[in-house]
């Protein structure tokens, strides 16, 4: 897949081919993608597995230095280390947000042994202010092969996901459609 220039938007449809559960559409081109457990739809709380439908902003990308280096993209990115989460506790003032450690009680650690988060795009999803309960660390991820679905992220294999970073910017749009 070769682009020239960077995208406004890419497109998240599901998909009703057999072995895969999502599409992200860029123009004319398409590649798999897994999506929630639950599909797609209105989030209705914390851990309910569905990808948010919706426009989402990429803000910016994390990426894990020990297995790879920084990706070329002209959408910013940041090395993250062994104590970088993100917290998913609803009543928590810090809660869809970053944090530069991994609370006892929960929060989604980035450092991962299953190299799902060796890349990840951080969304604007219920963000600025956010709403309790509404849905954290709705990401664009890397996936394995034996992956079926997700949390409620989008998760692509770790070539397109490079792909992709190769004409992002921080005007490109991710349109989820149901």
């Amino acid at each position: 897949m070769a682009f020239t220039q960077i995208i406004d938007q890419i497109v998240i449809t599901p998909d009703r081919k057999p072995g895969s559960n999502g599409l992200i559409n860029i123009g004319h081109r398409h590649f798999q993608c897994k999506i929630g457990r639950s599909g797609i739809g209105q989030k209705q709380r914390e851990g309910d597995g569905i990808t948010p439908v919706g426009q989402w902003k990429m803000a910016y990308f994390l990426y894990r230095p020990d297995k790879l280096t920084k990706p070329r993209s002209f959408l910013q990115g940041f090395p993250f280390n062994t104590n970088d989460s993100w917290c998913d506790i609803p009543n928590s003032r810090t809660y869809n947000q970053p944090l530069g450690f991994v609370p006892p009680n929960s929060s989604e650690s980035l450092w991962r042994n299953d190299d799902l988060y060796n890349i990840v795009i951080i969304l604007d999803h219920n963000s600025c202010p956010f709403i309790a309960n509404q849905g954290s660390a709705v990401f664009i991820h890397t996936c394995s092969p034996d992956t079926k679905y997700t949390q409620g992220c989008i998760a692509l294999n770790q070539a397109n996901m490079l792909q992709l970073l190769t004409i992002s910017g921080a005007r490109t749009k991710v349109l989820i459609k149901p």
